[in-house]
């Protein structure tokens, strides 16, 4: 049975935050442009040609309304399904495995759902079977109405060793005093072992 040794995510501003991650800048700077004026893109202005060098990492998630709601994978990269072991098409969010790793990824999900506002996060993941550290943005559409009706998640491909995330993730750990006092840049997220 897998077990999780470690599992830590930070949120990554914006702002900074983003500037090892060169690929998630330009993603995000191309969603900007997509809204065009309003706070969300619709999800038919998003055209898989515009974002080609991407798309190994990308996954769509539609939003299955709900309280709370839920969300599926519609798509999903080829370099997605390489590190999960299969195509995750047609999944929950609470099916990735291990369990705890789902849910993480599930409040991360209803965290952007709930702000409609583009989310970038580092994550660690260290199980019994495997390790994943990266970088990854999800950014919001919407449908007629300006609900969210999708994410878009991109996984970076930059900075993504173990060492530069745990330190990413550390950094976040111990506020400065500079950081308390110009608002809340990041967020960190422990969560227990399961």
């Amino acid at each position: 049975m897998e077990r999780v040794h470690r599992i830590k995510s930070a949120e990554i501003g914006r702002d900074t935050g983003l500037n090892d991650y060169p690929d998630l800048v330009l993603a995000l700077e191309h969603w900007g442009r997509l809204c065009d004026g309003r706070r969300l893109p619709p999800r038919e202005a998003l055209d898989p040609a515009d974002i080609k060098p991407l798309l190994p990492r990308v996954m769509l998630v539609g939003v299955i309304p709900g309280k709370p709601p839920r969300f599926r994978y519609r798509l999903s990269g080829t370099a997605i399904g390489n590190a999960h072991g299969r195509d995750l098409k047609e999944l929950y969010a609470e099916d990735l495995q291990p369990p705890a790793y789902g849910r993480l990824v599930g409040r991360h999900y209803l965290e952007c759902y709930e702000r409609r506002e583009p989310l970038t996060h580092v994550i660690v993941l260290q199980t019994t079977e495997k390790q994943w550290s990266y970088a990854r943005i999800i950014l919001p559409f919407g449908d007629a109405e300006g609900d969210v009706s999708h994410l878009l998640v991109i996984d970076s491909q930059h900075g993504n060793t173990l060492a530069e995330c745990l330190d990413r993730i550390e950094a976040r750990c111990a506020p400065r005093p500079q950081d308390l006092c110009e608002g809340r840049p990041f967020r960190v997220v422990h969560h227990p072992r399961v």
